[in-house]
């Protein structure tokens, strides 16, 4: 199971902006020049930027002179605030089954719910790592390298 490649898309957008901002001394960007430098079609790029916008990680400046800059440090926008505007955070990694049908295991029910919970604890475990390993990088670390 993967999600969209609009999480690895942000970033990129992101660290475009990050990047463009300070070697162009120009603090705000076209969606125009954003799609041509990185290949994303327009119509991807302001639904990206409208979530990206919507969870406080970009500003936009109508006008000649304006476009999307970031709206704050890139050290302080972690992987964690994008993917969580991208995928948002009700949405699980893992879908856990849990319609299961007993009847065929009333020996075993005990061991069979025993492997049931071990399986979600784990899960939300893998899930909880992902989440702490993505709020421990910043966009910065992406750009820097």
């Amino acid at each position: 199971m993967a999600y969209s490649a609009a999480f690895s898309q942000s970033i990129a957008i992101l660290a475009y902006i990050d990047i463009s901002s300070t070697k162009e001394d120009c603090k705000y960007l076209s969606i125009k020049n954003i799609s041509e430098q990185l290949s994303i079609p327009v119509p991807s790029i302001k639904r990206l930027i409208s979530m990206l916008k919507r969870n406080g990680l970009l500003d936009t400046k109508a006008g000649v002179d304006g476009g999307l800059a970031l709206s704050n440090d890139d050290s302080k926008i972690s992987l964690f605030d994008i993917f969580n505007a991208i995928e948002g955070i009700n949405n699980p990694l893992f879908k856990i089954y849990k319609d299961f049908d007993f009847k065929n295991f009333e020996e075993n029910k005990s061991k069979v719910e025993n492997i049931l919970d071990k399986q979600e604890r784990a899960l939300s475990k893998v899930e909880l790592d992902m989440e702490k390993s993505l709020k421990n990088i910043s966009l910065k670390d992406i750009v820097d390298g």
